[in-house]
């Protein structure tokens, strides 16, 4: 499924989803099939014993009865070198001040590649406090932070541009995650024994793509795939 059509189908759903209606969503990417369930309540795994009926057309990305889409990923995944390049693009704007609406509510993220060990290092600490985080915290990366931005799917770096992210939804996005929920002393303020659910995550990579300005057809998907396949990621690796 090309960009145009995915937009097609977003648009859809997003009418679908607005009018009151529950959708549900058929994404694949490959071998991999997530089922998950939409409606103005947010987004989750769709439990309900589907028939073989249900997954015709599954390929071609139509809809089928009973407000049930598939959306085939397969083939959109891209390079390290499109990625790296999308990356560089993003330090550029960020170095120059210059990233579009989002510069006044998110943190400036700046990193620098290390081609031996094939990671970023951040070279400027970001903080950010969640918007639905009660009582409310701080969460900091710190400058030095290594990662490969594994925890958003590959599929999804071909239609969202790091440059439009200005890299901080999928930055603090990996943080949590590899830190399963539970951040350290320096990251969290005020520090307690408070530990992150996988969705609360996933909401706030969906809400900095928000404030980042990502259209709305971009950021569901994206949303939508890290609830459906980024759950491999959620492990403690500090």
């Amino acid at each position: 499924m090309n960009k145009k059509e995915l937009k097609k189908q977003v648009e859809e759903i997003e009418k679908l989803i607005a009018s009151g209606e529950t959708v549900r969503l058929n994404l694949q990417n490959d071998s991999k099939l997530a089922k998950l369930k939409a409606d103005k309540k947010g987004v989750r795994k769709d439990v309900k014993k589907s028939s073989n009926s249900e997954n015709v057309g599954l390929n071609v990305g139509a809809a089928t009865a009973e407000n049930t889409f598939a959306l085939d990923l397969s083939g959109n995944e891209i390079s390290d070198a499109q990625i790296n390049a999308k990356i560089e693009k993003a330090n550029d704007l960020a170095k120059a001040e210059n990233i579009a609406a989002a510069a006044d509510v998110l943190p400036k993220v700046i990193l620098s590649r290390d081609d031996v060990r094939k990671i970023w290092i951040l070279e400027n600490p970001c903080s950010y406090a969640p918007d639905k985080l009660n009582p409310s915290r701080k969460i900091t990366v710190l400058k030095g932070f290594e990662t490969d931005l594994s925890s958003i799917p590959r599929i999804f770096w071909s239609i969202i541009e790091p440059a439009e992210l200005s890299l901080a939804a999928p930055l603090f996005h990996d943080l949590i995650y590899r830190r399963a929920g539970k951040l350290k002393q320096d990251q969290l303020n005020p520090f307690d024994d408070y530990v992150f659910e996988r969705r609360q995550v996933d909401d706030l990579f969906l809400e900095l793509m928000k404030k980042a300005g990502i259209p709305s057809w971009k950021r569901k998907p994206a949303y939508w795939a890290v609830r459906g396949f980024a759950a491999f990621a959620w492990k403690s690796r500090d």
